[in-house]
């Protein structure tokens, strides 16, 4: 019932925010629609995210929306097709995608030394190392297409595990899922990026116990259409320059879980050809 619920809102809503009375002389030009990665679940998208385009929206005197996806495959291939969205929210792997295809421009990714992921247990599981988990546990996910999933499996591997046959692998909707059913006690252990937990209820945070890292990879970024007009490029450019000057910034990058904004440093994808390579054959395994 969980999972078939968000999958229901995924595939129902679309996160719109409102246009303001005093945007009304832009209502005629075409919104600017930002797709995010369904990394959370589309109520923590809205509350998080929604702020940050919000005054995207008020800076610019654009129209501008959040756009949500069913699942990771639908997202993923929108961003593929290249007609589905002018900006994009996405963790590294798929930045080094579209590097590569030369579909979307990366302007700005989050601050700091990098991004990972935890597998986590519940506070009183009786698993206390990933050996533990062999043959025993059932392991939540957030879709076999996840950024999370694919430095999960990875750091699975090196500790000796194969993960779809040393454990019960479970593909929840977002890594919000992966989070709520470990602490429902639906799954014995769950793979969820850091800036998931960190944004956590304490209550939350209390109720599991982290047993492995996964290696730090780099870290989400904005990227936006490679056929977007280069004068608004610079504007939008400009305007995420210019965001952690403004008095509301700290409390609305406290909620998206990133500690700042940096202009993007290319350099730092470079290392991910293997998680574009292995995102491309996850993809034809899911068409087989």
């Amino acid at each position: 019932m969980f999972c078939r619920t968000f999958m229901f809102l995924w595939s129902f809503l679309i996160l719109t925010l409102p246009t303001s009375a005093d945007a009304q002389d832009t209502a005629e030009q075409p919104a600017l629609v930002l797709g995010i990665i369904p990394a959370r679940s589309p109520e923590r998208i809205l509350s998080d995210f929604g702020p940050l385009v919000d005054a995207l929206e008020r800076e610019l005197g654009i129209t501008a929306r959040i756009r949500g996806a069913p699942d990771y495959e639908t997202f993923i291939r929108r961003v593929l097709a290249g007609d589905s969205y002018d900006m994009i929210l996405t963790g590294g792997d798929t930045v080094q995608l579209i590097r590569e295809l030369g579909l979307y421009r990366p302007l700005v990714q989050m601050d700091g030394p990098g991004i990972f992921a935890v597998i986590a247990v519940d506070a009183d599981s009786p698993f206390n190392t990933l050996e533990d988990l062999r043959g025993k546990a059932t392991l939540a996910t957030a879709d076999l297409l996840a950024y999370s999933t694919g430095l999960g499996f990875r750091r699975l591997e090196v500790a000796g595990l194969e993960p779809t046959t040393d454990l019960d692998v479970v593909y929840v909707p977002s890594q919000s899922a992966a989070l709520a059913t470990l602490v429902r006690g639906q799954v014995d252990a769950s793979i969820i990026m850091v800036p998931i937990v960190r944004t956590a209820s304490q209550e939350m945070r209390n109720s599991i116990r982290i047993i492995a890292e996964t290696e730090r990879a780099p870290p989400p970024a904005i990227s936006v259409s490679t056929s977007m007009d280069r004068e608004l490029v610079d504007r939008i450019f400009q305007f995420f320059l210019d965001f952690e000057e403004t008095d509301s910034s700290s409390a609305i990058l406290k909620d998206m879980g990133w500690p700042g904004l940096t202009p993007v440093r290319l350099e730092d994808y470079d290392a991910l050809e293997w998680a574009a390579a292995s995102m491309f054959e996850r993809l034809r395994a899911l068409e087989d």
